[in-house]
């Protein structure tokens, strides 16, 4: 499946976002290896969801976008750096209005 900035795909512990390349290889810089030549990652299996799921799971600032082949979860804004200036503009005001 293609991916493009702003596309959910993946799930993380807390409430905040990482913004990750999925196309781009991981550094192998700095690892350490127990006792194993290779290293392997162990990656959960993808969770496949319905249209209901998908809805139910979303956060307020993203989308469920319905296409023929794909049921996908995106940001409402999906550049990067627009989401950081609406985060940063909303602190300010926020602060301002105290």
């Amino acid at each position: 499946m293609p991916t493009y900035e702003g596309m959910v795909i993946g799930e993380h512990v807390l409430e905040s976002d990482i913004e990750m390349n999925a196309v781009k290889a991981k550094a192998t810089t700095n690892i350490r290896v127990t006792g194993a030549v290779e290293v392997q990652e162990r990656l959960s299996p993808p969770k496949i969801m319905g249209l209901e799921d998908a809805i139910a799971y979303i956060r307020d600032d993203e989308f469920v976008e319905v296409t023929p082949k794909y049921i996908r979860m995106r940001k409402q804004v999906l550049s990067q750096s627009v989401r950081g200036q609406m985060a940063r503009k909303g602190k300010n005001e926020k602060i301002n209005n105290k």
